[in-house]
């Protein structure tokens, strides 16, 4: 309980100077901010720079280990545009993009580049 207190404190008084981006250099690096930070307290939702920063540490955990290419990370956008409506509105089951064409063509056709060099 005094543990979890002390953190608490120490995510309180965490602020950073300038936005933290991780990896430093790489083209698809994620940017953490003082307010990203405040997520991390007790009983607030994670927002999508955090889930992404998390992946982003995993997926530098594992490069390079045996099995490593068996995995591929996606942003957390990646769902959310799977899911879009043709009109670019919410997330539905898609539909909207192509007379004819079936819900998982339509939603294919959203993310096609995401997954080509998969």
């Amino acid at each position: 309980m005094e543990r979890e207190r002390a953190a608490r404190g120490r995510l309180r008084r965490l602020r950073l100077e300038r936005p933290l981006i991780y990896p430093e250099g790489d083209p698809e690096a994620v940017t953490i901010t003082s307010e990203d930070l405040t997520r991390l307290r007790p009983n607030e939702f994670l927002n999508d720079s955090v889930i992404d920063l998390m992946m982003k540490r995993l997926q530098q955990r594992i490069a390079g280990r045996p099995g490593a290419k068996r995995f591929h990370f996606f942003s957390s956008f990646f769902y959310q545009k799977l899911c879009q409506n043709g009109g670019g509105g919410g997330a539905g089951a898609g539909g909207g993009e192509g007379a004819g064409e079936g819900v998982g063509q339509a939603a294919h056709k959203r993310v096609r580049r995401w997954t080509s060099k998969v």
